[in-house]
């Protein structure tokens, strides 16, 4: 997968077909905008424009939405929809002021052979997001460019969004999140070092280093990890640990692995909390902690049994 940081590291590549948004979750409204870039032989010489940060996180950073996928999840997830390109243009004060027109100026520079655009159909861009889709359409049409623009999806006759999809998050409702996504909902990080108790009280767990933001509610859960393309049976925590230190202030996401055995520390992973299990809390003493945990994993063997 090749990735351009900017409009004139990707002009010396032959893009023809381009889609373009932010596309945050990547959920099943952008896989369409996507699939269409691809589609028809654009297979190899489409990709995807996007931006980081998020625009907002520069124009109104107390507004910033919390984003369901961190760039190396969104990286990761547009190479499984089998993007080849990938033009990720830096959003900051400079390009914030950037025009819609001069916006399109540098398209047609740098991609003298496009022939596709594809976006949705609410898509805006420019300098007060002066520029929409009936804009984009006029200077397609001028240099004899098909534009695809997507109506949203709908799910169960509302449609799918980004900001829907965070908002069932939040609330811990990760079915619904996970059918608006068209995928499981999941958190896409390095297994870095913890503190080692969960080894030394027997329940290892993988700690998970992750640039997603939108996390569900804190505590327990079962789900799964994905360890190169594998699932694996897991109980999740969610949490900051307050059996352990109550001073923590960092949020941690650990997932003891069932009936696993395998040094899995600085590989990429997916942890995909299912079914929510109990609240975090704290306890009195290491050994009350553990018998809790007992009781955790073998709840969680019998949820993933029966599922």
């Amino acid at each position: 997968m090749n990735v351009f940081r900017s409009f004139a590291e990707a002009s010396s590549n032959d893009i023809r077909s381009l889609a373009l948004g932010f596309f945050d979750g990547i959920h099943r409204g952008h896989q369409q905008v996507i699939g269409n870039a691809l589609a028809d032989g654009f297979a190899m010489s489409g990709g995807v424009l996007t931006f980081e940060p998020h625009p907002q996180a520069v124009l109104f950073p107390d507004k910033a939405p919390r984003l369901l996928t961190g760039l190396p999840h969104k990286l990761h997830d547009l190479g499984q929809l089998g993007v080849n390109n990938i033009v990720l243009l830096p959003f900051d004060s400079q390009m914030a002021l950037t025009s819609a027109g001069q916006f399109l100026q540098e398209l047609g520079n740098n991609f003298p052979n496009l022939q596709r655009i594809s976006v949705g159909a609410n898509w805006r861009f420019g300098h007060n997001r002066q520029g929409d889709v009936a804009m984009l359409r006029d200077w397609c049409s001028s240099r004899q460019i098909t534009l695809m623009a997507t109506d949203f999806v709908e799910y169960h006759g509302q449609p799918v969004s980004s900001s829907r999809i965070r908002q069932f998050v939040v609330s811990g409702e990760l079915a619904t999140a996970s059918d608006l996504l068209g995928k499981p909902y999941s958190l896409f990080g390095t297994v870095v070092r913890g503190n080692q108790l969960g080894r030394q009280i027997g329940f290892p767990t993988a700690n998970l280093a992750t640039k997603d933001q939108c996390l569900p509610p804190q505590g327990v859960y079962f789900g799964r990890v994905i360890i190169d393309d594998k699932p694996c049976p897991a109980a999740i925590n969610i949490g900051y640990k307050p059996s352990v230190d109550s001073k923590v202030a960092t949020l941690t996401i650990e997932s003891h692995l069932l009936d696993f055995n395998r040094d899995i520390y600085g590989l990429t992973i997916s942890v995909c909390p299912q079914k929510f299990w109990r609240a975090e809390q704290k306890f009195p003493s290491l050994q009350q902690l553990k018998e809790q945990l007992e009781c955790d994993i073998a709840a969680a063997k019998e949820f993933h049994n029966r599922s």
